[in-house]
Protein backbone atom coordinates (compact mmCIF):
# COMPACT_ATOMS: atom_id res chain seq x y z
CA UNK A 1 0.00 0.00 0.00
CA UNK A 2 2.84 2.19 0.65
CA UNK A 3 4.31 1.87 -2.69
CA UNK A 4 1.15 2.84 -4.47
CA UNK A 5 0.85 6.32 -2.46
CA UNK A 6 4.71 7.16 -3.43
CA UNK A 7 3.80 5.97 -7.00
CA UNK A 8 0.62 8.47 -6.38
CA UNK A 9 2.34 11.52 -5.11
CA UNK A 10 5.26 11.31 -7.41
CA UNK A 11 2.61 11.18 -10.55
CA UNK A 12 0.96 13.74 -9.19
CA UNK A 13 4.04 15.78 -8.33
CA UNK A 14 4.65 15.56 -12.06
CA UNK A 15 1.56 16.16 -13.38
CA UNK A 16 1.91 19.65 -10.91
CA UNK A 17 5.17 20.79 -12.59
CA UNK A 18 3.91 20.55 -15.76
CA UNK A 19 0.74 22.84 -15.12
CA UNK A 20 2.82 24.73 -13.50
CA UNK A 21 5.19 24.99 -17.12
CA UNK A 22 2.38 25.29 -19.08
CA UNK A 23 0.85 28.41 -17.18
CA UNK A 24 4.18 30.41 -17.17
CA UNK A 25 4.85 29.91 -20.73
CA UNK A 26 1.04 30.69 -21.45
CA UNK A 27 1.69 33.61 -19.52
CA UNK A 28 5.08 34.86 -21.33
CA UNK A 29 3.08 34.24 -24.80
CA UNK A 30 0.68 36.78 -23.67
CA UNK A 31 3.00 39.21 -22.07
CA UNK A 32 5.20 39.07 -25.53
CA UNK A 33 1.76 39.41 -27.65
CA UNK A 34 0.92 42.99 -26.11
CA UNK A 35 4.24 44.10 -25.88
CA UNK A 36 4.82 43.43 -30.24
CA UNK A 37 1.70 45.07 -30.31
CA UNK A 38 2.21 48.33 -28.17
CA UNK A 39 5.45 48.95 -29.48
CA UNK A 40 4.52 47.97 -33.43
CA UNK A 41 1.64 50.76 -31.89
CA UNK A 42 4.30 53.17 -30.61
CA UNK A 43 6.65 52.81 -34.04
CA UNK A 44 3.88 53.65 -36.02
CA UNK A 45 2.68 56.43 -34.22
CA UNK A 46 6.28 57.81 -34.69
CA UNK A 47 6.30 57.40 -38.45
CA UNK A 48 2.71 59.45 -38.55
CA UNK A 49 4.15 61.97 -36.59
CA UNK A 50 6.79 62.26 -38.70
CA UNK A 51 5.18 62.73 -41.92
CA UNK A 52 2.91 65.46 -40.31
CA UNK A 53 5.93 67.46 -39.55
CA UNK A 54 7.06 67.29 -42.91
CA UNK A 55 4.13 67.86 -44.43
CA UNK A 56 3.48 71.13 -42.11
CA UNK A 57 7.15 72.12 -43.03
CA UNK A 58 6.68 71.43 -47.28
CA UNK A 59 3.61 73.39 -46.92
CA UNK A 60 5.85 76.44 -45.78
CA UNK A 61 7.62 76.60 -49.68
CA UNK A 62 5.91 75.79 -53.18
CA UNK A 63 7.92 73.39 -55.37
CA UNK A 64 9.52 71.89 -52.02
CA UNK A 65 10.44 68.94 -51.14
CA UNK A 66 11.43 66.95 -47.84
CA UNK A 67 12.76 63.22 -48.17
CA UNK A 68 12.10 61.34 -44.89
CA UNK A 69 13.79 58.47 -43.26
CA UNK A 70 11.47 55.84 -42.03
CA UNK A 71 12.23 51.85 -40.82
CA UNK A 72 11.73 49.63 -43.98
CA UNK A 73 10.00 47.38 -41.00
CA UNK A 74 8.23 47.66 -38.07
CA UNK A 75 7.76 44.46 -36.08
CA UNK A 76 9.25 42.11 -39.35
CA UNK A 77 6.01 43.80 -40.97
CA UNK A 78 6.03 46.72 -44.05
CA UNK A 79 3.14 49.14 -43.42
CA UNK A 80 1.25 51.49 -45.21
CA UNK A 81 1.55 55.32 -45.56
CA UNK A 82 -1.59 57.21 -46.38
CA UNK A 83 -1.86 60.79 -47.18
CA UNK A 84 -5.27 61.56 -46.82
CA UNK A 85 -6.32 64.86 -48.71
CA UNK A 86 -9.81 64.89 -48.21
CA UNK A 87 -9.76 64.64 -44.12
CA UNK A 88 -6.63 66.44 -43.86
CA UNK A 89 -4.72 63.14 -41.81
CA UNK A 90 -1.91 60.77 -42.15
CA UNK A 91 -2.80 57.04 -41.40
CA UNK A 92 0.07 54.86 -41.16
CA UNK A 93 -1.08 50.89 -40.49
CA UNK A 94 0.08 47.47 -40.64
CA UNK A 95 0.07 45.26 -43.72
CA UNK A 96 -0.27 41.95 -41.41
CA UNK A 97 -2.70 43.40 -38.56
CA UNK A 98 -5.08 45.91 -40.23
CA UNK A 99 -6.51 46.81 -36.43
CA UNK A 100 -3.04 48.38 -35.97
CA UNK A 101 -3.61 52.08 -37.91
CA UNK A 102 -2.18 55.30 -36.25
CA UNK A 103 -3.92 58.41 -37.49
CA UNK A 104 -3.14 61.99 -37.02
CA UNK A 105 -4.74 65.06 -37.90
CA UNK A 106 -3.00 67.87 -40.29
CA UNK A 107 -3.60 71.05 -38.78
CA UNK A 108 -2.26 74.85 -38.91
CA UNK A 109 -1.59 74.34 -42.96
CA UNK A 110 -2.82 76.95 -44.98
CA UNK A 111 -6.38 76.62 -46.81
CA UNK A 112 -5.06 77.35 -50.19
CA UNK A 113 -2.73 74.05 -49.56
CA UNK A 114 -4.24 71.22 -51.40
CA UNK A 115 -2.92 67.95 -50.48
CA UNK A 116 -3.57 65.04 -52.91
CA UNK A 117 -4.92 61.71 -51.32
CA UNK A 118 -1.58 59.18 -52.12
CA UNK A 119 0.03 56.09 -50.41
CA UNK A 120 3.64 54.16 -50.27
CA UNK A 121 4.23 50.99 -48.89
CA UNK A 122 6.91 51.78 -46.28
CA UNK A 123 9.56 48.95 -48.12
CA UNK A 124 11.64 51.21 -49.35
CA UNK A 125 12.73 53.28 -46.04
CA UNK A 126 12.70 56.50 -47.52
CA UNK A 127 9.52 58.90 -48.71
CA UNK A 128 9.35 61.80 -49.79
CA UNK A 129 7.00 64.62 -49.03
CA UNK A 130 6.60 66.94 -52.21
CA UNK A 131 4.56 70.11 -52.80
CA UNK A 132 4.44 71.74 -56.15
CA UNK A 133 1.75 72.70 -58.82
CA UNK A 134 -0.24 69.31 -58.30
CA UNK A 135 -0.78 70.15 -54.48
CA UNK A 136 1.28 68.31 -51.69
CA UNK A 137 2.20 64.75 -51.98
CA UNK A 138 3.55 61.38 -50.69
CA UNK A 139 5.77 59.26 -52.89
CA UNK A 140 9.24 57.06 -52.37
CA UNK A 141 11.71 58.57 -54.20
CA UNK A 142 12.80 58.08 -57.67
CA UNK A 143 15.54 55.66 -58.52
CA UNK A 144 18.72 56.99 -58.69
CA UNK A 145 20.48 56.50 -61.82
Amino acid sequence: MKGQYRILLEVMLVLIGIFITGFVIGSFGTVEASVTDVSVEDGLSSVANSIVIGVLKVSLTNNSLIRIDIPDKIANDVYKIKLDGDLNEVSVESTKDSLLLVKRKIFNIALNRIISTTEVVSSGGVVEIVNDADGIKIRRPPPST
